[in-house]
């Protein structure tokens, strides 16, 4: 996949077929448009373009501290290539950028830069200043501009249409099954293993304490979750703990994976760790023998998970 950071690092490509948004968590009704983005390419012998923008817009035009984004720029850039785009362009989003007229960014990028064929939107697509243009303002101007506008309608999973706002609530209240449903893929955060209390390690239980990455990244419900991790490019079995341990005074909020059957140390890594399935929320029990005994049977939820897991793979 070829990126250009920039409108000035932007090379002419042969008949673009053009799509643009934000595409945060890159979800399923996101990847019908990529899909169908690469067939109107291959329709006219072209070359599919993909525009996004970074940093997301909310933090720019609303100063929002409290957005949560459901994929950073690195993990976008990462789903793009695995989902097959052939080039991506980068915008940086400013202050400046979001005041620029849907006419505008059209005429001055879209046309005349890009030289776009055709242009593929989703069903709800909005841009430009205060998000005034839409599929019918491209529609308007598709002869004036010489290129095709195709439109994607929604896409529904279960009879519910997929869209980050409905991820996001998913994974607010903890259902990383249902969020993982309309991604099409695992959910995942990255960050480093540094080193924590150790109180997993004195109950049999060792866990890599995982500093996130960006602090923006929408965290799923505090509680406990089954997940693969990942360290050194190999994916490892796990079961994660997020939020504050109540029944331990002071030991703050913490994002912990307990491995399954590895011994390594592992400080300093950068790792990946993919949400699964939700096993329950936190609690605070009366002492720490009472909560190492809820950490075996969440262990052996895990083991039993997992253990299902590999029969229907197998089967």
């Amino acid at each position: 996949m070829k990126i250009f950071r920039g409108l000035n690092e932007y090379i002419a490509l042969h008949n673009p077929v053009v799509t643009t948004g934000t595409f945060d968590g890159v979800h399923l009704g996101h990847q019908q448009i990529i899909q169908r983005t690469k067939r109107e390419a291959s329709r006219i012998n072209g070359t599919d373009l993909l525009i996004t923008f970074w940093p997301h817009p909310r933090q720019v035009i609303k100063h929002d501290s409290d957005i949560r984004l459901l994929s950073t720029i690195d993990e976008k850039i990462r789903i793009f290539e695995e989902k097959g785009v052939s080039n991506l362009l980068i915008i940086p989003f400013t202050e400046k950028f979001a005041k620029i007229e849907p006419h505008v960014f059209v005429n001055e990028v879209i046309v005349n830069l890009i030289k776009a064929k055709v242009m593929v939107v989703g069903y709800d697509h909005r841009f430009g200043h205060n998000r005034s243009g839409s599929f019918s303002f491209l529609k308007e101007n598709e002869k004036t501009g010489d290129y095709q506008i195709v439109e994607v309608p929604a896409f529904d999973v279960n009879d519910f249409t997929v869209s980050s706002t409905k991820v996001r609530n998913a994974l607010f209240t903890g259902n990383v099954d249902l969020a993982n449903l309309f991604l099409g893929y695992k959910y995942s955060i990255s960050g480093k293993v540094v080193e924590g209390m150790k109180l997993g390690e004195k109950i049999g239980f060792p866990t890599a304490n995982i500093m996130i990455d960006h602090p923006y990244k929408l965290l799923p419900k505090d509680g406990v979750y089954i997940c693969y991790i990942e360290v050194k490019n190999k994916q490892y079995q796990g079961m994660l703990n997020i939020g504050f341990n109540p029944t331990v005074s002071d030991k703050g909020w913490s994002f912990e994976v307990n491995i399954l059957d590895f011994n390594e140390n592992i400080y300093g890594e950068n790792v990946r760790v993919d949400f699964l399935h939700r096993i329950r929320d936190e609690e605070k029990y009366e002492n720490i023998d009472f909560l190492k005994a809820q950490i075996l049977l969440d262990y052996r939820y895990t083991m039993e998970y997992f253990h299902r897991k590999t029969s229907i793979n197998e089967s």
